[in-house]
């Protein structure tokens, strides 16, 4: 990424903060959007322990979040592990498209995207580990699923990986980023 200017990276989906943190520490002028309301506590600890900046947690869905007046647009949208719980319903206004092309609007001109998806195929619900008492959608992406959707939202695909998960029993991640335009 380049590095001759502070980068705006929005965290999608944040989670427990983690990457957040450390693109914080990166020198990032980071943003999170996180809908669950438990993660979005912790992430606001993070805030008050100067881990992450002042206002910079929005407790939202991705699809409902509004940028102030004065955002020109974010370099990085940063989606690890968020868009496996949207389905994918192609061309639809609807799941997986509607986040791409809030994504593709949010982005500067030549912004990039990294998702992190689960490979596989079709979908299921279960639970995730933070909240092993209620099941979550999960979607599960090929490489050609992952291309056509970024590809019908005007992103083209620089770099594009499977790797293994370290727990067992989890399916490998499909790793990609991708730039607008």
């Amino acid at each position: 990424l380049p590095r001759n200017r502070p980068l705006r990276l929005l965290d999608v989906g944040a989670g427990h903060g983690r990457d957040a943190v450390w693109f914080t520490a990166q020198g990032y002028h980071v943003r999170v959007v996180e809908p669950s309301t438990v993660f979005a506590e912790h992430l606001r600890g993070l805030v008050a322990t100067g881990k992450l900046p002042q206002g910079s947690v929005a407790n939202c869905t991705f699809q409902a979040l509004s940028d102030p007046p004065n955002c020109y647009g974010y370099d990085v949208v940063f989606a690890m592990s968020m868009l496996q719980h949207v389905p994918l319903l192609p061309n639809s206004k609807v799941g997986a498209d509607e986040v791409l092309a809030k994504a593709a609007k949010l982005l500067t001109p030549d912004g990039l995207l990294f998702v992190g998806v689960l490979a596989g195929e079709g979908a299921e619900a279960r639970p995730i580990t933070a909240v092993p008492t209620h099941n979550v959608f999960w979607q599960f992406y090929s490489r050609a699923e992952l291309e056509a959707l970024l590809g019908r939202h005007g992103f083209t695909v620089l770099w594009m990986e499977q790797s293994a998960d370290q727990r067992p029993g989890v399916k490998p991640w499909l790793n990609c980023l991708a730039q607008k335009g």
